[in-house]
This record gives C-alpha cells, sequence and structure tokens, in this order.
C-alpha cells in the first residue's frame, strides 16, 4: 500500500512539475472532461436505481366512508413506484400518509383565535379646532382617521371621542 501511495505521490508531483505543451495540455483536458462526464453518468445511474428501489405508499381510506372501492389484485401488498420486487405490507402495521391529517378526532389539529386583549382607552385631553380636532389618549396624540390599538378614531367633539372597532362604534368622554 505505501509503495502504491508512493508511486502516485511522485507520479502527482511529476505532472505538477512538467511544463506541458500545446498538444498535452489538449490531452489532459479532454481526460479531465471525460472524467467528469463519467462521474455525471455514473451519478445518474445510481440515482435512478435508489429511485428504482423505493416504495409508495397509497394513502388509506377512512373505514366510515360509505363507498369502499373493489380490493385490487394483490390487495394487501404495496405496489414498487419503478418496475421492481413487490414488497408485502406487514399485516399489524398499517402505514398511512404522512401529509394527509389524522382521521383520529384526538389528534386533529384544533385551530382557536387567541383572544384580543381589551384595552382600555381614555381621553387624557382635547385639542379642540374648528378644522382640525386632535385627541390625547392613551399619552399619543391622535387625529381623525388615525387608528390607535386596533380603533379608529371616527369623530373628535369638545368633549368626546368617537372610535369604532369591527363596525361597533365606542364614545370615549372626556373627564375634566
Amino acid at each position: 500500500m505505501s509503495q502504491r501511495v508512493n508511486v502516485f505521490s511522485r507520479l502527482f508531483i511529476a505532472i505538477a512539475a512538467k511544463r506541458f505543451n500545446k498538444s498535452e495540455n489538449i490531452i489532459l483536458l479532454f481526460t479531465a472532461l471525460g472524467l467528469i462526464v463519467a462521474g455525471h453518468i455514473g451519478v445518474q445511474r445510481w440515482t435512478a436505481e435508489v429511485a428504482r428501489q423505493q416504495v409508495v405508499v397509497e394513502p388509506l381510506i377512512p373505514p366510515d366512508s360509505m363507498a369502499l372501492p373493489a380490493p385490487l389484485p394483490g390487495a394487501g401488498q404495496v405496489q414498487a413506484a419503478l418496475p421492481g420486487p413487490v414488497i408485502p405490507q406487514s399485516p399489524t402495521r398499517v402505514r398511512r400518509d404522512p401529509f394527509l391529517p389524522s382521521r383520529n378526532p384526538k389528534r386533529q389539529i384544533k385551530t382557536v383565535e387567541p383572544p384580543k386583549p381589551t384595552i382600555n382607552l381614555t381621553v387624557n385631553g382635547i385639542l379642540w379646532d374648528d378644522k382640525t380636532p386632535t385627541a390625547i389618549i392613551n399619552s399619543k396624540v391622535v387625529g381623525i382617521g388615525d387608528i390607535i390599538f386596533g380603533k379608529a378614531i371616527v369623530d373628535i367633539e369638545k368633549d368626546r371621542v368617537m372610535v369604532m372597532e369591527d363596525g361597533a362604534i365606542q364614545t370615549l368622554y372626556f373627564k375634566k
């Protein structure tokens, strides 16, 4: 083994140290390209062989279904994706597609929207002007059309502010 390594290392050093002429460079280039193409073809054949060995798992039909299809010949066996051997399925272990939702009601994901936080809005002050009235709500200056904590300012009057959330209008009074 050490003699082989020594021979290959000497050969590599000799090739690396040598200056090649134009025809030798072309030969080296085509040799390298041939090795790359051969490696690419080998990888393609290997991936095709691996794909041929993969098993396709059919989704299960729910037992409570009204119309069950007729059993296929060779039922209880999983068919291979590409021509190849038929692999029998274990009768005790049932396979299902993991990307389909579970039929078991205990395992189904229930989506529940989190409750909206209730924020009490208090009017700290109103800056009254006929053209552009503004209000100070929870220490923030707002005008008509602004949104504060998900509520839109609809109207500002001298003693109250009207806000709207989800179509419901609420009136906030300014207490002096």
